[in-house]
Order: structure tokens, then C-alpha cells, then sequence
């Protein structure tokens, strides 16, 4: 890590991060955070810190977004603060239809993203996809075209 980066404070980190989250810089701004975790505070939790980064680097985790926020605000709050355990939710691909249903009905956006549980609906539909725009239906639309199936 640079002098620069040992320099900043954790708390200025993690609020850099939330600027950067919807832009791509977001996996560098994670670095510098497991960085400061594991260097310059000997965080023991920083080893967890740096496997569900890596995993949102590669792929979305059902959970590890949550758990990410839930961690960051810890750590602004008090940076000695221990983290949760890793979540372990199904993946997208082991639930069923039904399931995916009511992740999308009742809690979208907490453990699992509903992008992510309409990508997947999307690729389990059995009928015509080419005019189907999941992102932009409803609920109850979406719902409908499974009751069909």
C-alpha cells in the first residue's frame, strides 16, 4: 500500500467507497479498505473482509452486498468493530421457480438483487423470450408468465 493510502483513514476509505460504488473504481476502493484492514490494523476479520470481495469481483453472491453495507457501516461506527459470519444463502441456480418468485415479491434487494432474480427467471422461461423485457415488468407480470407454464 502506498504512504498516501496508509494515510487515509479507514472511515475515508469506506466513504470513498460509497462514491465510487456505482462507478467501476469500487474494486479498488474494496483494496485499499482489506489493505488498511489487514495491514495497518491488523483486523481480524479482514481475511473474511477480502473473500466476499473477491467473490463480488467475480460474481454476486446472494447476500454478500448486504453483508458488505452491514460490515462498512460497522466499520465508520467503530473500525475495532468484528464482522458478522459470511452469509450461506442458496445460489440463484438452486432455487426453485417458486422461490425465486417470492424472493422477487417479498424481499428484493435485501439478500438477493432483483436483477439478478429477473436474469435468472428470464433464463428459466420456458416461452418466446426475444420480446419479453423482464427489467420492466411487474411482479405480477412476471408471475403470470409462470403461471402459464
Amino acid at each position: 500500500m502506498s504512504y498516501q493510502a496508509a494515510m487515509i483513514s479507514l472511515n475515508d476509505l469506506v466513504s470513498k467507497f460509497k462514491d465510487l460504488q456505482k462507478q467501476d473504481y469500487w474494486k479498488g476502493q474494496l483494496s485499499l479498505i482489506y489493505n488498511k484492514l489487514r495491514n495497518d490494523l491488523k483486523h481480524p476479520d479482514a481475511e473474511n473482509f477480502r473473500i466476499v470481495s473477491h467473490s463480488l469481483f467475480m460474481n454476486d453472491h446472494p447476500g454478500y452486498w448486504h453483508w458488505l453495507n452491514t460490515t462498512l457501516k460497522k466499520l465508520k461506527e467503530d473500525e475495532t468493530n468484528r464482522f458478522d459470519p459470511i452469509p450461506e444463502y442458496p445460489s440463484y441456480e438452486n432455487m426453485s421457480i417458486e422461490e425465486l418468485l417470492n424472493k422477487l415479491e417479498f424481499e428484493p434487494d435485501i439478500i438477493y438483487s432483483k436483477n439478478d432474480l429477473l436474469y435468472e427467471l428470464k433464463d428459466r422461461y420456458e416461452g418466446p423470450k426475444e420480446e419479453l423485457d423482464f427489467q420492466k415488468m411487474s411482479v405480477n407480470e412476471v408471475k403470470s408468465l409462470f403461471a402459464r407454464v
